[in-house]
């Protein structure tokens, strides 16, 4: 099962971040689908460079951000959630 969210926004997120410089941003990527292989895979379709991170199913993160719903996007702007 791949997330029909991240499928839809995985995309688009990686081709509006071509236009950024890569060391402004990171992205992680916390695989909770229930399948972190599948999680993986789409991924890495749309990782751009060293700066995309994928964790697996790691619910701390989860916690820590607050995530209630699949996807959830966080955006940290010089050290503030945004």
């Amino acid at each position: 099962y791949e997330c029909p969210h991240c499928k839809k926004d995985l995309p688009i997120i990686s081709e509006d971040l071509k236009k950024c410089d890569p060391n402004s941003y990171v992205v992680i990527l916390d695989g909770v689908g229930g399948n972190a292989d599948l999680d993986y895979r789409l991924f890495k379709k749309y990782a751009l460079g060293d700066n995309w991170y994928f964790v697996p199913e790691n619910f701390n993160l989860v916690k820590l951000y607050n995530v209630k719903f699949t996807p959830t996007w966080v955006i940290i702007y010089h050290g503030v959630v945004k």
